[in-house]
């Protein structure tokens, strides 16, 4: 395209110049390159350099009349066919005199990009390539999250991995800052610092990255891995669900109290958990088998000859609950070893005493609406466990009424009137008919209850009740007594007291004469007291006293 003049020759004549042709350029045929863009760029930063084109014809002539919109895309490849991932800013831009130059252009992505200009009905072209790189980091990113569950003190399968980013993502490859781990229970890594241990070694960032090693938390929670850096917000992780290790140790959360009576139920039945090496309960347990056995000594090294009746349990959610549990052999001083095979533990000391019951023999007047707790609160399983068989009177069942637990029978005489004699007893069905035997003699005349007559009989008058003491125990043992309670000044140890300082075993007994005062009574009252009985080298009976006037 340019202004031409034709020259005519022929041989022998004088040439001739034609006068002056301008030759315009063709239609617009593709864009060709004027300024390559820059060949380094800054993520998100304009290019320094911008792109600049020419519209040109078929034979590379300018078209410099009309306006063509040409527009930019980002290619990862020298031919420009792959489109780049990343955020290519760009705003067409309409050529003016054949010519448009870029401004504003960037890309977000660290990456090598070429240009790729185009303009409808006009042949594109591809430019030199960008390198794109970082922008300043700015944030954490967690470019692998850890595993989502876990063993307590085993590795994580998946370890994380951090990385140092811009802020548009890009991997800061310069960044070479130490990051730390803290583990947490709220999802937001700020409220609620776990309290549990936590295994984790600050790691510095390689190429922007930190590839975190040997990673473990030892409680059993669900917990969030707190990541952070100076200079740079934290980021928190996913959450991981830290499940218990496997069964090593285990503890009495509830132990044997300290005295209990032979051939018993333990009063208080132990209660075990069963923890891993973290201390974690292992709550999906339901395989542990634990063998109770007796020892002598507080380290349970020194066997104590004999074995419990009931001492094989498996576990249930990590948990074990004996019942049953009771000695055959009193004055014993025993340490209940819990053995799992590969672990065990010792209980704290408990003593076993011989069993003290009480004979009751009335001999004044009726013994009536009497409550009888046997053995001071070690229970019998429960009323239903006990038979009463009785002469003289329609009562043939046990019943408990007038009780305010399951540890007490409530008996009411049935029979009134002049009578000369009742009696009956009451048989413990759950153990060994010689262990508990508590017989009732009751020596008329009777009287009206419904006339103000108590347990005593009239109480008007002094009276007399003879309790008769037996030791239905392996050992022998001397009996003290007491009596207490808001009216104990009424009731006092009568005369005949064979008991004090006698060594009671399983060949004799001993009685005791309680006497109320009821001469000394105020009228129209209800009179209490408590007699207790106890064995010198164990064993409890709490006798309540009753009159009325």
């Amino acid at each position: 395209m340019e202004t031409i003049y034709l020259e005519a020759t022929a041989s022998g004549l004088q040439p001739i110049c034609t006068s002056s042709i301008a030759v315009d350029h063709n239609i617009a045929n593709k864009i060709t390159i004027l300024t390559q863009p820059s060949s380094t760029a800054i993520a998100g930063t304009s290019f320094a350099t911008q792109p600049a084109y020419n519209i040109r014809d078929v034979y590379n002539n300018l078209v410099d009349d009309g306006a063509h919109t040409i527009s930019l895309e980002a290619h990862t490849n020298i031919g420009c066919t792959a489109s780049s991932g990343g955020t290519f800013n760009q705003t067409p831009k309409a050529s003016s005199s054949g010519s448009a130059t870029f401004s504003g252009t960037n890309h977000e992505k660290m990456e090598s990009i070429y240009l790729k200009a185009g303009a409808p009905g006009l042949t594109s072209i591809c430019s030199n390539a960008i390198i794109v790189s970082h922008s300043l980091a700015s944030q954490l990113i967690l470019t692998q999250q850890p595993s989502s569950a876990t063993t307590a003190g085993v590795n994580f399968a998946l370890q994380p991995i951090i990385s140092i980013v811009d802020n548009f993502n890009n991997i800061a490859i310069s960044s070479t800052d130490t990051i730390s781990l803290s583990a947490w229970t709220s999802s937001d890594c700020t409220s609620t610092p776990s309290s549990g241990n936590f295994n984790s070694s600050n790691t510095a960032a390689f190429l922007g990255t930190a590839l975190f090693s040997n990673v473990n938390h030892e409680k059993m929670e669900t917990i969030y891995l707190k990541a952070a850096a100076p200079g740079f917000p934290f980021v928190c992780s996913n959450s991981i669900n830290v499940n218990h290790n496997v069964p090593t140790q285990a503890l009495f959360t509830v132990q044997p109290v300290a005295n209990e009576t032979i051939d018993k139920a333990f009063e208080i039945q132990p209660v075990l958990e069963i923890f891993d090496a973290h201390n974690n309960l292992t709550t999906s347990n339901n395989t542990s088998s634990l063998t109770l056995l007796a020892f002598n000594d507080s380290s349970c090294t020194i066997t104590s000859g004999f074995n419990l009746n009931n001492n094989t349990f498996i576990a249930t959610n990590g948990k074990i609950t004996t019942n049953n549990i009771n000695a055959s052999s009193s004055n014993l001083t025993l340490y209940l070893k819990a053995d799992f095979g590969s672990f065990s533990v010792c209980s704290n000391q408990t003593s076993v005493y011989p069993d003290l019951s009480a004979v009751y023999t009335s001999s004044q007047n009726t013994l009536s609406n009497h409550t009888i707790e046997i053995n001071g609160g070690v229970p019998p399983l429960n009323c239903g466990a006990y038979t009463l068989n009785e002469s003289g009177s329609t009562k043939s069942s046990c019943y408990t009424a007038g009780c305010s637990s399951d540890l007490c029978i409530d008996y009411t005489a049935g029979a009134q009137g002049n009578s000369s004699s009742d009696s009956f007893n009451i048989i413990d069905n759950a153990f060994d008919t010689n262990e508990v035997s508590i017989n009732f003699n009751v020596v008329g005349p009777y009287y009206d209850l419904n006339s103000g007559n108590g347990a005593f009989g009239y109480s008007a008058i002094d009276v007399t009740q003879t309790i008769t003491i037996i030791n239905p125990g392996l050992n022998s043992t001397a009996i003290s007594s007491s009596i207490t309670g808001s009216d104990a000044s009424l009731f006092q140890i009568g005369a005949n007291d064979d008991c004090t300082s006698f060594n009671l075993d399983q060949t004799n007994t001993c009685d005791i004469d309680i006497d109320f005062l009821g001469s000394s009574a105020p009228s129209s009252s209800n009179f209490d007291a408590i007699l207790t009985l106890e064995g010198s080298n164990g064993g409890l009976v709490t006798i309540p006293l009753t009159a009325n006037k």
